[in-house]
């Protein structure tokens, strides 16, 4: 009974000395020579109007991205509430921004969900993974449609165009990456698994937990 006790504060301190490290880093950066100055007159040549349609915009897109995952637990049969996923998805992102370590947002979205619905691990990670790939796919037709007619004045310089050479490189494999996550999730893709492949059952259980966020009636594949 001692070693199931142990963990969850040998998991706690950890997060501390994390969470110590990365303000301690934050600390360091802000008292910087100049740094106080610069970021003051920074702050006072924003125009208020400006700041509040920032702060309306991101409030808008973690709104919709807090949707997204929201949509995505419940094809999965998760149901949060709002309120809820909320305060997991900033908590996460904070983790993913600051926080120095192995554990990534993603990954912390996973564990802190998984408290409150043991034994859905394996869904809470394909959720993750499919509000990943949509966001990425949503992003692949308007960066197309900004950057494709004005590709010549981007690639006048060479960092320009290996920067956008790379983005659309990048965006074509998110959508292939999507495509591929729907071929997963159909009875074919579990009968091409070899039986002696490890972890085949783990696969198989994904594969299916894929199938759920397919579209009924979806049947290219």
């Amino acid at each position: 009974m001692s070693e199931p006790r142990g963990m969850p504060w040998g998991r706690i301190i950890f997060l501390a000395i994390q969470i110590i490290i990365a303000v301690g880093l934050m600390v360091w950066i802000f008292r910087q020579p100049g740094f106080t100055e610069s970021f003051a007159t920074a702050w006072k040549g924003i125009h208020p109007g400006w700041l509040i349609a920032g702060v309306a915009v991101a409030g808008a897109s973690i709104a919709a991205h807090v949707w997204r995952w929201w949509i995505c637990l419940k094809l999965l049969g998760i149901t949060v509430g709002f309120a809820r996923l909320s305060g997991v998805l900033l908590a996460s992102s904070f983790i993913g921004t600051f926080v120095i370590g192995g554990i990534g947002g993603d990954a912390a979205r996973v564990l802190m969900l998984t408290r409150q619905f043991p034994g859905s691990a394996s869904k809470l990670m394909v959720s993750v993974v499919a509000d990943r790939l949509c966001g990425l796919v949503s992003l692949a037709l308007p960066a197309l449609i900004f950057t494709f007619p004005v590709r010549e004045v981007l690639s006048q310089t060479p960092v320009g165009k290996a920067a956008l050479h790379f983005l659309w490189g990048y965006l074509v494999l998110a959508t292939a990456l999507f495509v591929f996550s729907i071929f997963c999730g159909t009875e074919r893709a579990r009968r091409h698994l070899p039986k002696w492949m490890p972890g085949r059952d783990w696969m198989i259980h994904v594969s299916e937990c894929f199938e759920m966020l397919r579209p009924s009636g979806f049947g290219l594949f």
